[in-house]
């Protein structure tokens, strides 16, 4: 779901809760691009990988940096319009240590290794014009083998443990008068789930699914990319 996962080839998740007619419309968003070339992609995957081997703390250290960011310019790229949304990062995941995100696959996680970013309506007032709420985890070490291969993250105890930590927190904020429903993402290292939310029923997915589209956009404004 986002230009990441290209680095590895991964498939998208397939494990989605099951779809009701009578539901939101279908969302659409965009899946950024910021290669301008294939190419340059190459260089890139194999810039990185040389990194995972040659240091692999400061490719961590890095690694958490282009979590955040990285997240922030997809809600940037998809909501573009500042005069009628607002992109708010209030900080990282509430008692994130200890907490409901220390369960299965995430034991170690700390609250520097999460941010949670809501996406508000300028027009609509109150707990209503929070239209999207994303939490992303950085999990830690992201490669694994000679390949500098990223681990999949979809379908595993970690992302299962984020998905229940995230629901537990937008019902709280229903229960507070904060939230009335939205879009949630749960994102960790390259991989990404989108739900729709509401209290009724938890996660789920519009009757259509959701739809994507790519387009190309320059992320590489300081020319941080590999020239090809």
């Amino acid at each position: 779901m986002n230009f990441l996962r290209k680095l590895v080839g991964r498939p998208e998740d397939a494990n989605k809760p099951p779809t009701d007619a009578n539901d939101q419309p279908q969302s659409t968003f965009i899946t950024p691009d910021p290669f301008a070339s294939p190419a340059q992609f190459q260089a890139v995957k194999e810039h990185i990988q040389a990194l995972a081997r040659r240091d692999p703390a400061r490719f961590a250290a890095l690694r958490r940096m282009a979590a955040f960011q990285g997240s922030l310019a997809w809600l940037e790229a998809n909501f573009p319009d500042e005069s009628k949304h607002e992109i708010i990062v209030p900080g990282p995941f509430p008692d994130a240590f200890p907490g409901p995100l220390n369960g299965p696959g995430l034991e170690h996680i700390q609250p520097g290794d999460t941010r949670i970013f809501f996406m508000r309506r300028k027009d609509v007032s109150g707990p209503a014009g929070i239209v999207l709420m994303q939490l992303t985890v950085f999990p830690g070490t992201e490669v694994t083998g000679e390949d500098g291969e990223s681990v999949m993250w979809l379908g595993t105890p970690a992302m299962e443990t984020a998905v229940a930590a995230f629901l537990g927190l937008l019902r709280r904020m229903v229960d507070s008068g904060n939230l009335e429903k939205c879009t949630a993402i749960i994102a960790m290292g390259v991989d990404m789930t989108i739900y729709h939310f509401t209290p009724e029923r938890g996660f789920f997915d519009p009757p259509e699914g959701f739809g994507f589209r790519q387009e190309k956009l320059d992320w590489d404004q300081e020319g941080i990319l590999p020239k090809v």
